[in-house]
């Protein structure tokens, strides 16, 4: 039909079993083909190549759920901690930590099997987390004005330091002032955006150990005896507000160092009478740099903070003594875990910020307790309300304190049967803790102003008896009569 090529056979080829079982056996004989064949693209790739593509993919990313051996190359182990903690009895403000071993202890961590992928840790913090704070400020103009004025002393005012003494001391401070500011903020250039906190892999071990160590040399000081600098968690706003005061700090200095040249045209002279109010009484005002011929302008932003007569007592309240409030990521359940207070243990440690809010923390901590982790610790309800009691600088009551709460939470365990929960580091049981607890937050609202005498109204609707004894013992009886 024209299908048949002559001289061939119609009948099927047999194929050789021999060959066919050699062909078997050579297949087995060569893993690497059908491991590579069952591989995705992912698990060919090279460790540095998916470490890659895990940081650009961002925080919170599910690359480590795509199988098994992906999560274990991304898979981050730390080391635990042991943190221990005690409040100094010549100031009550105060918590030393005690961390055993030395920042030297850990010199090797990328080689240390219980800190497996800390680098790549640090690399995610460094993309995603660290915040430069001087990005208004351009150091090099700022350099280029510093030599200007001093180039304008020397040139056209040589003999300024014995005809006018007192401007010349004026210049000579604002200058040596902005020259210490550029350094300490090249030093102190970065913080860490709160969103940090998010992560699972944030813990006190890795604060105190990697923080820093992700950005500045574990040897790395300062110059003119700043010591190693701690990056700073903060929130947005202060971040913000941070690099908003740096540029207008060193504007206004700028704008002093203007204002005594504009003098020296006027050829006005001061006696040195009272240095230190004469330089306060100037910051107080709202100046502009005047800019002349050979002198740069630096940048101007619609955002910027107006500095009204009172500028330098809000710099001081958020920048000088570095009043800040903890993020409220740290808000958000309150102080609910051992871990938990050790990260809030080690972050006081580093920066000084405060839970301004005492109210809302000390709520969040009662409502979020549930007692799991009170077996053998030193880290109890009671030590968590003290601790947070220590860490609230104004202790101004802004609302109802949350005496109620912390009395259905004893009501709540007294009806249980709290062998299951053991005794505590200092062999107290957990009602004994939680009466200590409750006991320190009525003295200390009490303190404050408050009158906890309403918390009878609460005690009455649980008909809890060991309460009324209690509140008795604090307040004395309820103004209205008692019922059996």
């Amino acid at each position: 039909m024209g299908f048949i090529k002559h001289g061939k056979s119609l009948k099927r080829r047999k194929t050789s079993n021999k060959n066919s079982s050699s062909d078997i056996i050579a297949l087995e004989k060569t893993p690497s083909s059908s491991k590579s064949s069952k591989l995705s693209i992912l698990e060919r790739f090279p460790e540095d190549i998916l470490f890659q593509i895990f940081i650009e993919s961002g925080p919170h990313n599910n690359l480590p759920l795509v199988c098994k051996q992906i999560n274990k190359t991304l898979k981050f182990t730390q080391k635990r901690i042991n943190i221990y903690c005690c409040e100094e009895e010549d100031d009550d403000s105060v918590w030393d930590i005690y961390i055993p071993g030395d920042r030297q202890y850990c010199e090797d961590l990328e080689d240390d099997v219980n800190w497996y992928n800390l680098s790549l840790v640090k690399r995610m913090i460094r993309k995603w987390y660290l915040v430069n704070l001087n990005t208004r400020l351009i150091f090099n103009d700022i350099r280029s004005k510093i030599e200007y004025y001093k180039s304008t002393i020397f040139t056209e005012y040589p003999d300024l330091e014995t005809s006018s003494p007192f401007i010349y001391k004026c210049i000579n401070y604002y200058i040596d002032d902005i020259e210490e500011l550029c350094e300490k903020y090249t030093t102190q250039a970065y913080a860490y955006a709160d969103s940090i906190l998010l992560n699972k892999f944030i813990s006190a071990g890795v604060i105190y150990y990697a923080f820093d160590d992700a950005v500045i040399p574990r040897d790395g000081k300062s110059r003119r005896g700043y010591g190693m600098y701690h990056i700073p968690v903060m929130t947005q706003e202060q971040i913000k507000l941070e690099t908003m005061v740096r540029l207008k700090e060193v504007k206004g200095i700028f704008a002093s160092i203007s204002y005594w040249f504009f003098q020296l045209r006027q050829n006005e002279n001061y006696e040195p009478d009272s240095l230190a109010n004469k330089m306060w009484n100037l910051r107080q005002y709202d100046m502009f740099e005047e800019i002349l011929p050979g002198n740069i302008e630096l940048p101007d932003y619609d955002d910027e903070i107006e500095f009204s007569e009172n500028c330098y007592t809000i710099y001081d309240e958020l920048r000088e003594c570095d009043y800040y409030d903890f993020s409220d990521i740290l808000y958000e359940n309150g102080i609910n875990s051992k871990e938990k207070f050790d990260m809030v243990l080690v972050l006081c440690d580093r920066q000084t910020s405060f839970f301004i809010n005492i109210n809302k923390i000390l709520y969040n901590t009662i409502k979020n307790f549930n007692g799991e982790d009170f077996k053998g610790s030193d880290a109890t309800l009671a030590h968590y309300v003290h601790f947070l009691f220590q860490m609230s600088p104004t202790l101004e009551v802004e609302g109802k304190p949350p005496i109620d709460e912390m009395l259905r939470l004893y009501d709540k365990f007294e009806k249980q049967d709290c062998t299951v929960y053991g005794k505590n580091y200092f062999q107290k049981s957990i009602t004994q803790d939680l009466t200590d607890a409750l006991l320190l937050m009525l003295d200390r609202y009490a303190e404050l102003g408050y009158d906890v005498s309403n918390a009878w109204e609460c005690v009455f609707e649980l008909k809890n008896n060991t309460l009324a004894r209690l509140l008795i013992s604090v307040c004395g009886p309820p103004n209205f009569p008692l019922h059996s």
